[in-house]
This record gives structure tokens, C-alpha cells and sequence, in this order.
């Protein structure tokens, strides 16, 4: 069939049935069908790397950058692959790699600062996030980068940070459901239980079943 939603029931059944080499001749006709829908290809090396099969993981996602040059998803697949894979080193001097060439895309450089994050590099984070922040707070890469650097400011202790950065996302959306979550997490520090609550219940105003907050209101 050439039909995208036949091939992929077509995918679950061979998997499900140990077909491997029929799996992996259906997963390709569908990136056959639509090229340039990068999901396809990451299925196909997802499969790879479900069945021990890194080397052609790797070489469907550097394909994939070869033909999708602009594709944002492509280099971020890409990246993540080669830290799961080739560990933290690799993936950041890809990375790096990636951004040399397109130094004003903030999807690149948030997914730099969260790597400094994740391996403990919190100044070269927190640079990176402030970077991000400084050229395009309106963006949606920019409330991230808020977001992630209040986080850090609150993990240090530094509350009095924190609140400029909630302040700061509140500007750029004053409904912002992850600024209102930060400032009743730093209102829960001060004792300011009234305030807490208040703020949560602005969370749930966009987020009416967030578990995390219909918990603490519960408290």
C-alpha cells in the first residue's frame, strides 16, 4: 500500500510479529512518501536503535541532515541520538557544531543551555539561557530560557533572581501557567501561604488538571 496510515499499522503488526526486515521496508516507503516529514526518519532510526542497531540509526539521522539542511528537528534528533548513544562530549561538539552555523537560532542554543544543565554546568547554563533572554525574550525559546534560569536561581537559593525572571515571563505573558507554578513555589519559600494559593489557582486557570497543583491545594 502507499497509503502513510495502512503502512503504519502495517509497521505495528511487523513489529509486533519480529518482522524486522518488513518494519524496516514499510518505516522506509513511508519517508519515501513524505520526505521532508523529518518523524518519519527518527522512527526509522528509533527502531534501529530498539534493535541494537546504532550504526543504522546513525547513518538514517545523518542522511536525514543532509537533506533536510534547515530542519531545526533534524540536527536536534541528531544531537540527542549522539548523547544516548556516543555520551555528552559528542553531542555538545555537535552541537556547537550545528550552532557555529546558525548562531541566532534560539532552538539550538535552548537546547544547548539545557545540556549545560543536565551535565552540571550551571554558569555556562545560566550564560547561555541569559543569552537567549537578551536577543529574544518575546520568543517562545526565550520564556524557556526564563523559565530554566529561575529554576537555577531557585535550585541556588537565589529567590531574589528568580522573581525577576517570573516577572520578566509575566511581561511577555501575563497568563503564563509555568510563571505563576514559580511564583507560588517562591510565595510557598517566603510563607506566603495566601499568595501561594492564589498563584496556583491562576496555574490552573490554564492548566484545570495539573496534578501538581490540585495537590498542594490540597495540602
Amino acid at each position: 500500500p502507499e497509503d502513510i496510515r495502512l503502512l503504519s499499522l502495517m509497521v505495528k503488526l511487523q513489529t509486533q510479529s519480529r518482522d524486522q526486515a518488513g518494519a524496516i521496508d514499510s518505516l522506509t516507503r513511508i519517508i519515501k512518501l513524505q520526505p521532508r516529514n523529518f518523524s518519519h526518519r527518527r522512527n526509522l532510526a528509533a527502531f534501529f536503535v530498539a534493535n541494537q542497531k546504532p550504526d543504522k540509526a546513525r547513518k538514517v539521522l545523518e542522511q536525514a541532515i543532509t537533506d533536510l539542511p534547515d530542519s531545526v528537528d533534524a540536527k536536534m534528533g541528531l544531537v540527542q541520538f549522539l548523547k544516548s548513544v556516543d555520551g555528552e562530549l559528542a553531542a555538545f561538539n555537535r552541537l556547537q557544531e550545528f550552532i557555529n552555523k546558525d548562531r541566532g537560532n534560539f532552538e539550538l542554543r535552548l537546547m544547548l543551555a539545557q545540556l549545560y544543565q543536565t551535565s552540571k554546568e550551571m554558569d555556562k547554563a545560566k550564560a547561555e539561557f541569559q543569552h537567549i533572554i537578551e536577543q529574544g525574550a518575546e520568543t517562545k525559546q526565550g520564556q524557556k530560557a526564563m523559565y530554566h534560569l529561575a529554576l537555577i536561581n531557585i535550585s541556588e537559593g537565589d529567590f531574589s533572581a528568580a522573581k525577576q525572571q517570573v516577572e520578566a515571563m509575566l511581561k511577555e505573558n501575563a497568563t503564563s501557567a509555568e510563571a505563576f507554578m514559580l511564583k507560588g513555589q517562591i510565595a510557598l519559600h517566603e510563607q506566603d501561604i495566601d499568595g501561594a494559593i492564589a498563584d496556583f489557582k491562576q496555574v490552573l486557570r490554564t492548566e484545570p488538571e495539573s496534578a501538581v497543583v490540585l495537590g498542594l491545594l490540597a495540602r
